[in-house]
């Protein structure tokens, strides 16, 4: 099997939500239990959670610090949100392999990408407390309540709408070419999966830490580049003012900062999808993961999963964070509102 790779994510587990799980060699040892569609009921229209379901759920959305023009303007008020910064201060990234000069880079890079989202207008998020976590059904792996309930929902209608779909005939499917493409694509399917949900800060910290090294060699030739176009030369060449900026955009689109992401927030989900050859055409397709990977948007866009989804995540609330096809996220707000713009 391949590994799953990840441009926006630390891979930690994989959760398939049929047979046997795919686990990476750094994974805890899970068995999850398929999806039980007599306790997970999809709704029939495009309709946010009741009122109903969050009481049930027992959510109290944690607080969430708004974003200042400045950063002390945004300083954190509690004792606990103090030491949660402290925590993520840029003196805690790792030296490992780094010269004194690319250290203090890497320190003034991650300051920018904080900063940037300081200034953004988004949500400061500080870590949820247990109490407001839940597994989602079939999983091991939690989000906030409210956002595990509808995923529950939402894999348990996917499993039945894949089973629908495996059952197209090729007699019925020869009259009608959409049935024939979902009939085609899901015979591809051979695991559905949840690669993570919700984590930490300390766990998002580590991600940008360890990504840095593979963020700063991919951008050195053009870091060069632009020193090398100033005037008169920029001071710093390579690590200089533009070339920190530079760096801090090409690392914004593949991990967002601690405290930043909305995986830390509860509500984001990052699938995977296990694929098999066509029983029909097993020469003209091999067994594939797909996972977070940038190198994998085009096979996420052509499965059968991801066309699913688009057609009917927003019944449950969750909305695609479109350059990441494997990343959804949990807004209500949103999913009705362009569900209201579809139906115009």
């Amino acid at each position: 099997m391949l590994s799953i790779g990840s441009c926006c994510t630390l891979l930690s587990a994989v959760v398939f939500l049929q047979g046997k799980p795919f686990l990476s060699s750094n994974t805890q040892t899970v068995n999850p239990p398929r999806p039980r569609a007599a306790t997970l009921v999809a709704p029939k229209t495009r309709v946010a959670p009741s009122a109903q379901d969050v009481a049930q759920a027992g959510i109290v959305v944690p607080r969430v610090q708004k974003a200042a023009a400045s950063q002390s303007a945004a300083a954190p008020r509690t004792p606990e949100e103090k030491a949660a910064v402290e925590a993520l201060a840029a003196e805690k990234l790792s030296q490992a392999g780094l010269s004194r000069e690319s250290y203090a880079f890497k320190q003034h890079v991650y300051n920018l990408h904080i900063a940037r989202g300081l200034r953004s207008g988004r949500e400061r998020i500080y870590d949820l407390p247990a109490a407001q976590l839940a597994t989602i059904a079939g999983t091991d792996i939690k989000m906030r309540r409210d956002a595990a309930l509808q995923l529950g929902r939402l894999l348990s209608a996917a499993h039945a709408d894949l089973a629908r779909d495996l059952a197209i005939n090729r007699a019925a499917a020869a009259n009608d070419a959409a049935a024939a493409l979902r009939r085609s694509r899901a015979r591809r399917v051979r695991e559905l999966a949840i690669n993570n949900a919700y984590r930490p800060a300390s766990r998002q910290f580590g991600i940008w830490d360890r990504n840095f090294q593979k963020y700063y060699e991919a951008t050195q030739e053009k870091r060069r580049a632009l020193a090398a176009n100033e005037p008169n030369g920029e001071a710093g060449g390579e690590h200089g003012a533009a070339a920190a900026e530079l760096l801090r955009e090409y690392i914004g689109v593949r991990v967002a900062a601690p405290g930043f992401s909305n995986h830390q927030g509860g509500i984001a989900v990052d699938f995977a999808l296990l694929l098999q050859p066509d029983p029909e055409q097993p020469a003209a397709s091999t067994e594939k993961e797909l996972g977070a990977s940038m190198a994998q948007v085009d096979p996420w866009k052509e499965s059968w999963f991801w066309h699913w989804l688009k057609a009917r995540a927003g019944e449950f609330g969750f909305v695609e964070y479109e350059p990441e096809p494997w990343h959804w996220e949990f807004k209500p707000q949103q999913a009705g509102q362009e569900a209201k713009q579809g139906a115009k």
